[in-house]
C-alpha cells in the first residue's frame, strides 16, 4: 500500500520587473527582454526555498491589472512563460520538462 499526500502549494507574489511583454518581443531568438521575468521568477523561487527535482507541477497566475485595462491573452502567457522559465531546472522539471509539464493556465485577471 502506497501512502498518499496531500498537494503541496505554494504562493509566489512577483511584482512587475519591467514592462508586460508581448508576442513580439519574444520572436527574437536571442531577445533580452524576457529576461528580467526570468530573473524574477528565480528570486521568487529561491527566497520561497522551493523544493528541487519535482516530477510533476501545476502552475496558476492570477495577474493583477489596473482598471479598465484589457490585456491580451496571449500577450499575459508571454510574461507568464518568462516566470516559469526563470523557477528552471532545480525547482520545477525532471530530466524531460515537455512530458511533465502540460501547459499553463491563466484563470482570473483582476
Amino acid at each position: 500500500m502506497t501512502a498518499t499526500s496531500e498537494p503541496r502549494t505554494w504562493t509566489l507574489e512577483i511584482r512587475p520587473p519591467a514592462p508586460f511583454l508581448n508576442l513580439n518581443d519574444r520572436r527574437e531568438r536571442r531577445s533580452n527582454a524576457p529576461r528580467p521575468w526570468r530573473a524574477a521568477g528565480w528570486a521568487a523561487a529561491k527566497q520561497a526555498k522551493l523544493p528541487t527535482g519535482l516530477a510533476r507541477v501545476r502552475i496558476d497566475v492570477v495577474v493583477w491589472l489596473p482598471p479598465n485595462s484589457d490585456p491580451d491573452e496571449e500577450n499575459l502567457r508571454a510574461t507568464t512563460k518568462a516566470l516559469v522559465d526563470g523557477l528552471g531546472r532545480p525547482h520545477i522539471q525532471k530530466p524531460n520538462p515537455a512530458k511533465n509539464f502540460k501547459g499553463l493556465r491563466l484563470p482570473a485577471t483582476g
